[in-house]
């Protein structure tokens, strides 16, 4: 089962859904899709041009400013820098 991030915002809460997938016979995942962005496959392309292998790709995430009342903001909703944009 894939959710969505933030998923918990609390170990508690993460914990009793690690114990329910558990108990359903699933995996628990919390999304992140930076993966299959589009820029993605660019580089696994230019490996295979180049016939050759990455041995390290960095990447860096940056954001435009969002309307201060915009839910990204809100700390009880899962926003924020750490809830939100943290995983990437």
């Amino acid at each position: 089962m894939v959710v969505d991030k933030p998923a918990f915002l609390g170990l508690e809460q993460a914990d009793r859904m690690l114990e329910l997938a558990a108990k359903q016979g699933v995996c628990l995942a919390e999304a992140t899709v930076f993966a299959y962005h589009p820029q993605v496959e660019f580089i696994r392309q230019q490996f295979r041009v180049a016939d050759s292998a990455p041995c390290r790709v960095t990447a860096t995430f940056s954001f435009p400013s969002m309307d201060p009342d915009n839910f990204r903001y809100r700390r009880a909703l899962g926003g924020g820098a750490l809830w939100d944009l943290g995983p990437y």
